[in-house]
């Protein structure tokens, strides 16, 4: 995706999925895409926006030389995801939620959303831990957190991967009782 620029800066494309494409596509991340900008060369599935299926390329690719596609969706059923959150908050408290997943036969990348409410929620500094050993971006908005990983090269899917939650996140409370935040996958 990237490639390098020569003295002259003319770009050239080097033919390998390294950490600088995957860094070029996840600045894209949850963005639409612009004609004539650099976000063309980032949605590489053309389908006019920046998601997970594009991430999951250079991530199923990495340190492979020329992209070779391998995104499909999953066939065999989906993959069941709950929250896990300890009981009723107040005011001031950290809560720690928990994304669990089940299913994961075959998934190699996932993409989510976290929405919350700003009144009755604020996100703490260094509030998302994600399973180990996955390349992540993640996109902030005032009321919600999108996350896209995926596994590099092609040896295993996020069943054997991943042995605890899929996330953690921290949230602290603005009111007693907050609502939970929702997810969207």
């Amino acid at each position: 995706v990237t490639g390098y620029l020569q003295v002259d800066g003319v770009g050239v494309q080097d033919n390998e999925v390294t950490l600088a494409d995957w860094d070029f596509v996840a600045a894209f991340f949850g963005l639409e895409v612009a004609p004539g900008t650099d976000s063309e060369r980032a949605d590489i599935t053309e389908d006019g926006q920046v998601n997970i299926q594009d991430l999951s390329l250079v991530g199923s690719n990495f340190r492979r030389g020329g992209p070779v596609p391998v995104y499909k969706p999953i066939a065999d059923g989906k993959p069941r995801v709950r929250w896990a959150q300890a009981g009723p908050v107040t005011v001031g408290e950290i809560a720690l939620h928990r994304l669990m997943a089940e299913q994961l036969v075959g998934l190699r990348g996932y993409e989510l959303e976290l929405v919350y409410d700003p009144a009755q929620w604020r996100p703490v500094d260094g509030d998302v831990v994600l399973a180990p050993g996955l390349l992540t971006t993640e996109r902030r908005e005032d009321n919600r957190l999108r996350i896209a990983a995926t596994l590099i090269g092609h040896a295993d899917d996020l069943q054997m991967h991943t042995t605890g939650p899929l996330l953690e996140w921290r949230l602290e409370a603005r009111r007693d009782g907050a609502q939970a935040p929702a997810i969207r996958t």
